[in-house]
């Protein structure tokens, strides 16, 4: 029973036959039963009463009680296993004689405390796609893995393109961005090309296309739908409208394109000493957020005959 009955809230039943109830009243052991001590709570009436009047909030009002706090724990409490508190309702006539009681008891039982622990987490995936499936607006040549991208026999007049998809969930409140880098050009054998992009009179190596307009580079895009203009590049394509930021996308008019479906960029390359640029961004906590990564190469006719190669890297880093 509470401490201190006055911080309790005692709603008496409304009016009914034989029964005019007047103000509640609360006091501290105000009764003492075979010995022990109660708080009271009463709701006196005016009215004759009425013999099997129920008041159960169905029938008729009840008498409710709110704001009661629990007893401290009994002397010797075992935590798991309740205490009881006795409690005797009363039916009293005007001479505060006791016409019925009966008695029953509460039991009270510590609060379940649940815990749980969410440690700070990001996944990040890299999905093949498959040849002859719509990315970035076109159609894919070949067939890319999580962890290759083989443009195969590149062509002199024709474009060679490919796709991957990316995909990150985070639970980090401030989101998440994705970066990419290249380790240098398109290589022959993997050889070193310096600069970015590299000559165009160097055949020994597939540079970063400058675009149709001479305007691309790693933080600027520009149309690429001529196969006069030789190289290799990449566009983003939000297919799936997740959520996520892209840094731009193909069919964009961001920097020089003009909307179509060619606008591209050169990788940053860290043989060039270029820091990584982000392509795929969120602020808020996000689940599978998704970006097609498109590729697209063509080479000129005095392309060195040879297994080319280069490495990208993408990196996920969560914001807490």
């Amino acid at each position: 029973m509470p401490s201190d009955p006055s911080l309790s809230k005692i709603t008496c039943p409304s009016d009914t036959t034989g029964y005019t109830f007047g103000s509640p009243v609360a006091a501290a052991s105000s009764v003492t039963l075979d010995g022990q001590d109660y708080h009271s709570f009463s709701c006196p009436y005016t009215g004759t009463g009425a013999i099997g009047t129920v008041f159960d909030g169905s029938s008729n009002d009840a008498l409710v009680l709110s704001g009661l706090l629990n007893p401290a724990p009994a002397s010797g409490h075992t935590q798991g296993t309740a205490d009881r508190s006795k409690v005797i309702v009363q039916h009293l006539d005007s001479g505060s004689n006791v016409i019925d009681s009966t008695a029953t008891n509460i039991g009270v039982i510590e609060a379940v405390k649940v815990t749980a622990t969410v440690a700070p987490l990001i996944t990040f995936r890299i999905i093949g796609i498959g040849a002859n499936q719509t990315a970035c607006g076109v159609q894919t040549s070949v067939a890319t893995t999580p962890v290759t991208v083989p443009f195969n026999e590149l062509l002199i007049g024709n474009f060679t393109s490919a796709a991957q998809s990316l995909s990150v969930s985070t639970n980090a409140l401030n989101g998440y961005a994705v970066t990419a880098i290249e380790n240098d050009q398109l290589g022959l054998n993997g050889d070193a090309c310096t600069g970015d992009p590299t000559s165009a009179t160097n055949t020994s190596c597939i540079q970063d296309s400058r675009g149709d307009d001479a305007a691309m580079s790693h933080t600027a895009s520009d149309d690429w739908s001529s196969t006069d203009t030789k190289g290799f590049g990449y566009s983003l394509d939000d297919a799936n409208t997740s959520g996520t930021t892209p840094a731009f996308e193909y069919d964009g008019t961001a920097d020089s394109c003009g909307g179509g479906i060619d606008c591209y960029r050169q990788f940053a390359d860290s043989e060039d000493s270029q820091d990584p640029v982000s392509i795929m961004s969120n602020t808020d906590p996000s689940d599978n957020h998704n970006l097609n990564v498109c590729y697209k190469a063509t080479i000129p006719t005095i392309q060195a005959a040879g297994f080319y190669e280069n490495y990208v890297t993408y990196t996920a880093t969560a914001t807490f």
